[in-house]
């Protein structure tokens, strides 16, 4: 999947939330800064005089970033966090935080939002709500089912911090009288206003672009984490202890050392940049084969979903426009398919069930054609159906001899899943395609061996009985 179908794709499905969050940052930066006189709310106007918008005290504009920073990495923890902080230097002496080391303007500061005790109570009770969950194994997964509606929250909270915490510290001082009324001083005046409302604009486009790289890379280490997390006694309250640590000592750092705040947080970042492809694909899965599944399952299931999806790829369209198509669905890779270098873990594929033959396939990248692998079902190479837990499975298998037994690990050499939204239609896509039902073809195996086992001792007792009679 390339990097422009994976933006294409974030911009399609968020279409409104990041309109209405560039006219909010616009507007914002416009009304807060757009008269080029702006001053700290720490500073005197005699002996510090006019501070221009982002411009002179860089610590103080950059302070309200350093706050949100932590909602990155986990959203109810960061802002339980970042609470905690507002509350310590609402009773701790200024005097013991600076001889700490925290720079005035933070002790000074306000925290916006996180500075009412009403915000601050209810950061407490989303942490506690949203943590649970996430601390056992047994709910582990619907804890993440939770962090993902954290995440698509998190960039609204992290833009409310931001916004107070301006609005909070920083305030309108009387106009500086220009030197002349040059057309000269003119454009500078209007340049430099322009610079600071845009500059502002350019943090807050900024943050959304950040909270999107580092938030995607720690919940998928999240979901990556599924398979131990929910196996492991007490693996999930380790990790998410750790996870609160980690928050800690950098929100410690960022109070300190700024310096080295900015340096572990761009090393964060370039990392989150360098996993982000595996990332985006991994947290689609989750959504589409996770999330969304289990909040229609409080509203029901739509009993008439359609096979054909109506919102697929162009290149898909061109593919199969000469075939007479009955199933055209998304599905999702559970492995790496052997000697098939372009297919990745969770990545998505569409399913098709013609006339003819039954495929997965996948636009191709650099020309108008598609990837494509086929599932047909024959006698030698069975193509397997089964319904799980949380979604249905279409596999082969590697080896065939171990099918049935308990305690031994089936190998699957082809492994895709798809959504249980289409559990009232499991019997039509079985029909359609021709797929083996795994759980029922267990049973009949089990059934012909112990029919073939009742069969044996059966020959055994007759040839020991006509041996009796013999003699």
């Amino acid at each position: 999947m390339a990097y422009s179908e994976i933006f294409t794709e974030i911009y399609t499905e968020n279409k409104k939330e990041i309109r209405i969050y560039i006219m909010f940052a616009l507007a914002f930066s416009i009304l807060a800064f757009s008269s080029g006189n702006v001053v700290y709310a720490t500073a005197t106007l005699g002996t510090a005089g006019t501070i221009m918008a982002l411009g002179g005290q860089g610590g103080a504009i950059l302070a309200p970033i350093v706050k949100a920073v932590p909602i990155n990495f986990d959203v109810s923890s960061g802002l339980a966090i970042v609470s905690a902080v507002s509350i310590l230097f609402d009773i701790v002496p200024q005097d013991f935080l600076t001889n700490v080391g925290i720079p005035t303007y933070l002790i000074e500061s306000s925290f916006g939002l996180l500075d009412v005790w009403a915000i601050r109570i209810l950061c407490f009770v989303w942490f506690i709500v949203g943590k649970l969950p996430r601390t056992n194994r047994i709910s582990y997964s619907t804890g993440l089912v939770l962090e993902y509606i954290e995440t698509k929250c998190g960039k609204w909270i992290q833009a409310l911090i931001v916004f107070s915490d301006y609005y909070a510290n920083f305030s309108s001082a009387l106009p500086v009288q220009a030197s002349s009324s040059t057309d000269t001083s003119l454009v500078i005046d209007t340049a430099t206003t322009f610079f600071s409302a845009f500059t502002c604009f350019f943090i807050l486009v900024s943050l959304l672009v950040i909270y999107l790289l580092i938030r995607t890379f720690f919940f998928f280490i999240s979901i990556i984490l599924i398979p131990f997390c929910t196996v492991v006694p007490f693996s999930a309250l380790v990790i998410e202890l750790l996870k609160i640590g980690l928050i800690i000592c950098l929100e410690g750092i960022a109070l300190v050392n700024q310096n080295l705040f900015w340096i572990i947080y761009a090393l964060v970042l370039v990392l989150s940049i360098f996993f982000f492809k595996k990332a985006y694909i991994t947290v689609r899965y989750f959504k589409n084969i996770y999330v969304r599944p289990f909040f229609k399952k409080f509203r029901g299931y739509d009993h008439k979903i359609p096979l054909c999806t109506k919102k697929y790829p162009r290149k898909i369209r061109n593919y199969i426009e000469n075939e007479e198509v009955a199933i055209l669905m998304p599905v999702y890779l559970i492995k790496k398919i052997p000697y098939h270098e372009y297919t990745y873990r969770h990545d998505k594929w569409w399913l098709v069930s013609s006339e003819t033959k039954q495929y997965i396939c996948k636009p191709c990248f650099m020309n108008n054609s598609c990837y494509v692998i086929e599932l047909n079902n024959t006698e030698d190479k069975k193509v397997y159906i089964q319904q799980s837990l949380r979604f249905f499975e279409i596999f082969t298998l590697e080896n065939e001899k171990d099918i049935g037994k308990t305690f031994r690990r089936i190998h699957k050499k082809i492994h895709i899943v798809f959504s249980k939204e289409y559990l009232y239609r499991f019997q039509n896509i079985k029909e359609i395609t021709g797929f083996v039902d795994y759980t029922e073809y267990c049973k009949e195996m089990k059934q012909e061996k112990k029919f073939s086992r009742k069969e044996q001792r059966e020959g055994k007792w007759k040839i020991i009985k006509n041996k009796g009679n013999a003699n």
